[in-house]
């Protein structure tokens, strides 16, 4: 590739941020559902002011975001008798309205939810810098998470996820069920709907994260909520839980051996874990060859967000969503948990699924003295 070549590149690469921040804004203000709910076609475009009224948005706001969604040939524009007229062709709908489940357009409000405490970031680089972030400090990202759409939420996929018959059937009859870092929930929610006779514990580290599951699962009366420090267990929960389960959180905590044997606490003997995480690989190269620009995304999102509000704390992790699955497997052998079976899977990801043993239910978790710690 020559310098012009890849200049060029690069110039690509920040044209399509600008896009895409004209995307994330005009999802997260439901800006484009408002044009298609106007207009589909253009016998039917609408000026600025209609669409204005519409939203009950300043004009003038709409005018200057939706001329440059226009030249990024995201929303069609015609002009009739000197007055501009807006609309969103049909074919332009299932990824820019929220009519379709996981439109593409609505992954955009990740980009600006990382991207929201950048400066702070920036400020942990040099060595005389903050060791990192507040997971506070994003709250647009937590917003998107809490309403994102996932495979999680499909009561006809839990099945094929959990892919343990004896454990279907003991959640069919009835067990008890904890979600630790559960944020919004989805997986509780979505369990307890498909096993109405077992219970589900949906816990966080704080109130303020805890009431986005409460409002989640508001109409669910086997679901019940508790602040939860998995590194901490209280003795008082110990050996409750059928099943444990973690879903899309492992690369962020800072302390993973400590959460794992806090896991392990919580399960009754025989009781089982299960750990859903990113499908990347272990190497770059690997993610470069195989992911593309989707390693981008997740090597960017590791560090702004994931990294840095885990090594905020002392002799944090910093796994990463990047981590790969050796790291990952490698913590759950060193953590104790026995009969450890991997799984990808092209719905959700990575999965781990633990078992505890005998003989890690003859040691006391927070005793065991591990390596990492």
């Amino acid at each position: 590739m020559s310098s012009s070549d890849f200049s060029q590149k690069v110039q690509d690469a920040i044209i399509k941020g600008f896009i895409a921040a004209g995307i994330s804004l005009g999802t997260r203000l439901k800006l484009f559902d408002a044009i298609a709910s106007l207009s589909v076609s253009q016998e039917t475009a609408v000026t600025t002011q209609v669409i204005a009224d519409y939203t009950k948005c300043k004009e003038r706001y709409i005018r200057e975001w939706i001329n440059g969604m226009v030249c990024a040939d995201m929303v069609d524009h015609c002009v009739e008798n000197g007055i501009d007229k807006y609309w969103l062709a049909p074919f332009r709908l299932p990824a820019l309205t929220h009519s379709a489940e996981g439109c593409p357009a609505s992954s955009s409000q990740l980009l600006s939810g990382v991207t929201q405490n950048s400066r702070n970031v920036e400020a942990c680089f040099p060595i005389d810098g903050p060791p990192g972030t507040e997971v506070d400090d994003y709250p647009g990202l937590h917003e998107f998470l809490a309403t994102k759409y996932s495979p999680l939420q499909d009561v006809n996929k839990i099945d094929a996820i959990l892919n343990d018959e004896q454990l279907i059937k003991k959640l069919e009859k009835g067990a008890k069920v904890i979600e630790l870092g559960c944020g919004a929930a989805h997986p509780v929610k979505t369990m307890a709907t498909r096993f109405p006779n077992s219970s589900f514990v949906a816990s966080e580290l704080s109130e303020s994260v805890l009431s986005r599951a409460k409002e989640n699962c508001k109409d669910l009366a086997n679901v019940s909520y508790a602040i939860v420090d998995a590194c901490d267990v209280p003795d008082s929960m110990a050996d409750q839980f059928d099943l444990v389960i973690l879903f899309d959180v492992f690369h962020d905590v800072p302390y993973p051996i400590k959460l794992l044997q806090g896991a392990c606490k919580l399960l009754k003997l025989g009781g089982k874990f299960i750990m859903n995480e990113i499908n990347m690989f272990d190497t770059v190269e690997e993610n470069k060859v195989k992911c593309g620009a989707q390693g981008c995304i997740m090597y960017m999102i590791g560090t702004l967000y994931c990294m840095p509000t885990s090594v905020k704390h002392p002799r944090g992790a910093g796994l990463g969503p990047c981590a790969g699955p050796k790291v990952f497997e490698d913590l759950l052998k060193e953590s104790g948990l026995g009969e450890i079976v991997k799984r990808c899977d092209e719905i959700i990801g990575l999965t781990f699924c633990a078992t505890k043993t005998l003989e890690m239910h003859e040691v006391e978790p927070e005793t065991k003295k591990t390596k990492s710690e």
